[in-house]
């Protein structure tokens, strides 16, 4: 574990820290920049030589680490350049990746560190890259840090299991506990086991990471504690339970306003929760004006950059209403004041009923901890908690820490997953893993477990033996490449058999179809704005109905996104057009390579009422999902996208969709409750069709849906509400079912 073959450094380290710093050699451009390098070397302890020779020294002395530190004290940023210029003056020319839980928390990272290292926005070769699913190429050859997100990190797994570009790969907030964080924790375990030239360094402010360190056969000495902010942060409680949380948080926020400066944090749970916050905190007479944000992981990257950016020195103080998705971000800077609700909602996954659930929880110490210490970084801070101190120390003792996500998540994906990456470790050669699958540091509940292998095996991506050891099939291989659920996975490769269908002299291509259609199904939010998002009576929604197709929610969401598609090209072929004139800023690319300036997409969009950060990400997926088809072991044919005169072969899609939703086909029975619907596969359990469907008027005899979920309060929790819907053949369903199972169910 000990990292002898590095030589001692620090005199020269520091020496060419000072070198590039952006103020001393002049590459700091912006005010904001300057700003932001003055706050951190004003206040970042590990900015201070007598705190950074230690760190040195660790990175020099172990080869495995795990850091720890306060929210603020530069765990993600700081330690990410010191060991890159650390490796740097040893000789290691190789990138350095940090890996985070999401895109949201990736985006804000490297945003971050391009700022401090004079890093162009639109830089995408350049030192400091980000790397997610909207991003289909590896790195280029000079890029020194690598932003990836942990679904990113697993994709390049797949290609490279050994990363041979990397030296080291940062595993950051850990305490999240997702199940691509555990399957990545089982290969650093694998990796450190097989000699592998691979480093590793796991990053937590707030859990204790001697159970990691134990996992991994890492010593406690290899654990090095960022020094904490020199700013304290004072703690106040309700005197008696909150009853009323709007009348709470204005009460609060108005005192904070008239007797202190700085900006203030909100945490509330849901989307939904927050804007209410948000328009109340509005209205309220305030003692001075303000200006307020909401962010989760669901709204657009430029409302998240409003949020998050350094403030301006004479813009109004700022107010961010923000979920759970703000705790594992790097800190936000110029925050005095956080309020916190205690609540979050729970995602969670109901083997028993097949739907998944959205539960309000309160929060666990973990949690708490990671958001009071989001204030107190530049001046001192204070934290208004919405409960009793007797009810804070209850859930102190109650709940320590968060469940792992495998522990109360559906298990398919992670499951599906960590067989690949086995697969390809025993592929290697030497010392492979025994039965198939890598150790997980938290393990799933059996049920979950059973459900996972079920679901794969009637998608045809596993085998299983009489020993209960589960193999991946060629077609779970495939399955795995692909950047969405494993359902939308299996009829993606469904479709290429519908490939080549002639049809008035015409090939009908189903594949690009597919794409299309999955990417404008697997967005965090609808594609399509409704009647519920307007409650300011902002949108004509009138035009959607020109995109609402007859076969269900799946079809019309891939009109939405083929029509905008087409208007984002129009526009990329205007700019081209334009190149030939002096550059810009209409021809100026945003991170994922689009043109910012899209009159033609951005009028298409408000013309329907379509959500433009669902159609971002869309498009980022269907960019991914092409290339992935494509890739070694997957599939050879001709097609570069769906273009706009292409005819789509409409059976072929439907027919794809139900091989990967065989367990999600739902009939209505012949006596039922209005809206009732039982499941195909087994012929009961109440499913229920979402009354925002679009076939909710229409009651078809049988539907295929993608979303189920627990309905909301006061309906019985045992009822499944379904949504993404499709109008299917029954007979398609049978013969598919005898080709796949060898069995129908009726």
């Amino acid at each position: 574990m000990v990292n002898t073959a590095v030589p001692q450094l620090t005199p020269q380290l520091l020496r060419h820290l000072e070198r590039v710093d952006q103020r001393l050699s002049g590459k700091a451009k912006t005010p904001e920049q300057l700003a932001l390098l003055n706050v951190r070397d004003a206040n970042l302890p590990i900015r201070k030589d007598e705190n950074l020779i230690p760190l040195i020294h660790h990175y020099e002395t172990y080869r495995h680490f795990t850091i720890g530190g306060k929210p603020g004290s530069g765990k993600s940023t700081q330690s990410t350049q010191i060991l890159l210029w650390t490796l740097k003056l040893a000789g290691d020319g190789r990138a350095v990746m940090i890996v985070v839980p999401g895109r949201f928390a990736a985006l804000l990272l490297c945003e971050r560190l391009r700022a401090e290292l004079g890093v162009d926005d639109d830089d995408q070769k350049g030192i400091v890259v980000l790397r997610s699913r909207d991003s289909s190429g590896p790195a280029g050859p000079h890029a020194r840090i690598v932003v990836v997100t942990e679904g990113r990190c697993l994709w390049e797994l797949k290609s490279d299991i050994l990363l041979g570009r990397y030296a080291v790969v940062l595993l950051d907030e850990v305490q999240e506990q997702s199940g691509n964080s555990d399957v990545l924790i089982a290969f650093a375990k694998w990796a450190m086991q097989a000699n592998s030239h691979l480093r590793f360094g796991l990053i937590s402010g707030t859990s204790d990471l001697a159970s990691y360190r134990s996992f991994l056969n890492i010593p406690d000495v290899a654990h090095f504690t960022l020094p904490a902010l020199a700013f304290p942060v004072r703690i106040s409680f309700a005197a008696e339970p909150v009853e009323d949380i709007r009348a709470w948080v204005i009460e609060k926020l108005s005192s904070f306003i008239q007797n202190h400066s700085g900006d203030v944090l909100i945490f509330s749970n849901g989307l939904k929760s927050c804007t209410a916050l948000a328009k109340a905190i509005k209205a309220a007479p305030l003692p001075e004006p303000v200006d307020v944000h909401v962010v989760s992981s669901r709204v657009s990257q430029q409302r998240k950059d409003d949020a998050t950016s350094v403030r301006a020195p004479n813009a109004l103080r700022r107010i961010i209403v923000g979920t759970n998705s703000l705790e594992n971000t790097i800190t936000i800077p110029g925050i005095a004041l956080v309020m916190d609700t205690l609540m979050y909602n729970l995602a969670s996954y109901s083997t028993e009923l097949d739907h998944r659930r959205l539960i309000e929880r309160l929060v666990s110490r973990v949690q708490i901890e990671q958001r009071v210490g989001r204030a107190g970084r530049t001046q001192p801070g204070y934290a208004e908690l919405a409960c009793t101190k007797e009810l804070y120390e209850m859930l102190l003792t109650m709940y320590p820490g968060s469940l792992p996500k495998v522990q109360t998540e559906e298990y398919t994906s992670t499951l599906l997953t960590n067989l690949a990456v086995t697969s390809i470790i025993n592929s290697q050669g030497g010392g492979g893993v025994p039965n198939g699958q890598m150790e997980l540091k938290n393990q799933t509940t059996p049920a979950r477990y059973a459900h996972a292998v079920a679901t794969l095996k009637d998608l045809g991506a596993v085998t299983e033996d009489s020993a209960g050891v589960v193999h991946l099939t060629k077609v779970g291989r495939q399955m795995s490449n692909l950047s969405v659920s494993p359902e939308y996975a299996r009829s993606l490769i469904a479709s290429v058999q519908y490939n080549g269908v002639k049809v008035n002299g015409r090939f009908l291509n189903c594949t690009g179809a597919m794409i299309i259609l999955v990417a404008a199904n697997s967005t965090g939010q609808s594609i399509f704005f409704s009647s519920q998002d307007d409650a300011e009576g902002q949108y004509d929604l009138k035009h959607q109905a020109t995109l609402m197709s007859a076969q269900g929610d799946h079809v019309s969401a891939f009109l939405a996104l083929r029509g905008w598609l087409n208007m984002l090209e129009q526009d990329d072929r205007n700019a081209r057009k334009e190149r030939l004139r002096p550059k810009t800023k209409a021809q100026e690319t945003d991170p994922a390579g689009r043109p910012k300036a899209t009159p033609l997409a951005d009028a298409y969009a408000a013309k329907f009422c379509l959500r433009r950060s669902a159609l971002d990400e869309a498009a980022d997926l269907v960019k991914a999902l092409t290339t992935q088809m494509r890739m070694s072991g997957m599939f050879h044919f001709d097609f570069d996208s769906l273009a706009p005169t292409d005819s789509v072969h409409t059976e072929g899609v439907l027919r794809s969709l139900i091989y990967g939703h065989l367990r999600k086909i739902a009939f209505k029975p012949a006596a039922g409750d209005a809206g009732e619907y039982h499941r195909w596969s087994t012929g009961q359990e109440k499913l229920f069709i979402d009354e925002k469907s679009r076939l909710y008027a229409s009651s078809p005899q049988v539907v295929l849906f993608s979303d189920a979920r627990m309905p909301p309060k006061p309906a019985s929790p045992n009822n499944t509400i379904i949504n993404q819907l499709s109008i299917i053949d029954p007979e398609w369903v049978r013969q598919i079912e005898q080709e796949v199972l060898g069995r129908t169910s009726r």
